[in-house]
């Protein structure tokens, strides 16, 4: 039996709103919901192929910056694209210098996300891919 493992995306948004969720799923991704406290342990165990860090209100820049690091640090090659409300050059560049693999600054389209996130998982080969014999255990996928 073979099935298509969708590309995982975990999400972790500094303000609660389910709609990025939603629509991701919508679009033919598992996307999960994840907290600052186990963001970096969720990825870092293999368990997704991109993460989303939402600081769409523009607040806390440091923490978003904090993560960014966490990630980059026990997650060497993962893909991390980075929501924001601010869209000086200042934020830009320091994401970037951070790892940040994109950076989308509001106002964006839902439409400009998924051809963003398409692009990158395409770019590191980790789009929709088959696996031989995979079940699924609640939100992974097992061979």
């Amino acid at each position: 039996m073979i099935q298509l493992l969708r590309p995982k995306i975990i999400v972790f948004q500094h303000t609660a709103n389910g709609n990025l969720l939603n629509y991701l799923r919508l679009n033919g991704f598992d996307a999960i919901n994840s907290n600052l406290k186990n963001i970096a342990d969720k990825y870092a165990n293999n368990a997704c192929d991109l993460a989303i860090l939402d600081y769409s209100d523009g607040k806390d820049t440091n923490t978003m910056l904090g993560i960014l690091a966490d990630l980059k640090k026990y997650c060497s090659g993962g893909i991390v694209i980075i929501l924001s409300g601010i869209n000086g050059p200042n934020a830009v560049v320091r994401a970037f210098n951070n790892g940040a693999d994109d950076y989308v600054a509001q106002p964006y389209s839902a439409a400009e996300l998924i051809c963003r996130i398409n692009y990158l998982l395409k770019k590191r080969k980790l789009s929709i891919r088959p696996l031989k014999n995979a079940y699924k255990v609640k939100d992974l996928y097992v061979q």
